[in-house]
């Protein structure tokens, strides 16, 4: 929890201490591999303007992301006077979802390859540091900072496939693979993790029965997704 919240605060602080999303663009513009994180939000500034001229985005194959996203940041933008700082401030607490996330998916498998039954406390707080090390590593992480500073949709993908794979591993296979579709939903490569996901379901004496299992699990995926895409269509 300290990482996440580190994480959130450390990105609110640089956002604020760079002046906003114009001054982010011109301080790391200056590098041309940096400047490239800010291609996709700066499509989305301006698809979004073209939803506003009452144009459309992808008649002319400008702008290939999701519509959802893009009705999400131009509802925000005729709301807020400042849909970037929103946007931040979302991004930063999905941020924060990942990092725990991280967390929970480490010490999930960590438990799972320790054979003993009953973990004792130094034991346990070992896998404790493991996980925390693991969250620190993502929320800490430049490039993911420079990917929220960027307001791109990376974001999105990971700490969504990061929250999937953490329920999964306790458990809750159904609620892992809806948000694993919701995560391929915004960006295809996500999905490439439903036969890992699948495997996670617990085998069982009757192949039959873990079949069904499985195949329940890739219904609950494959009807999120088919939603999710309908429902961006409306």
């Amino acid at each position: 929890s300290v990482c996440c919240v580190s994480g959130f605060l450390l990105r609110v602080s640089l956002w604020m201490f760079l002046g906003g999303y114009d001054t982010c663009r011109e301080w790391f513009g200056r590098s041309f591999v940096l400047s490239s994180a800010f291609v996709e939000s700066e499509r989305l500034i301006e698809a979004s303007d073209m939803v506003l001229r009452h144009e459309s985005p992808y008649s002319a194959a400008f702008f290939h992301g999701p519509p959802l996203l893009l009705h999400a940041y131009t509802t925000v933008r005729q709301l807020l006077p400042n849909a970037e700082l929103a946007f931040l401030l979302i991004y930063s607490l999905l941020d924060a979802l990942g990092a725990w996330s991280i967390a929970s998916a480490v010490a999930s498998v960590l438990r799972r390859c320790d054979k003993e039954e009953e973990l004792h406390e130094d034991r346990l707080k070992k896998h404790r540091q493991v996980a925390v090390l693991a969250a620190a590593c993502y929320a800490l992480n430049p490039v993911t900072i420079l990917s929220t500073l960027s307001l791109s949709s990376t974001t999105l993908h990971v700490s969504l496939t990061a929250a999937a794979l953490a329920v999964s591993l306790r458990g809750a296979l159904h609620l892992g693979a809806a948000l694993l579709a919701t995560a391929a939903y915004f960006g295809l490569y996500p999905a490439l993790l439903l036969p890992a996901l699948l495997l996670l379901v617990p085998t069982s004496a009757s192949w039959c029965a873990t079949l069904s299992r499985r195949l329940v699990d890739y219904v609950c995926f494959a009807s999120t997704l088919t939603a999710v895409l309908a429902w961006s269509w409306i």
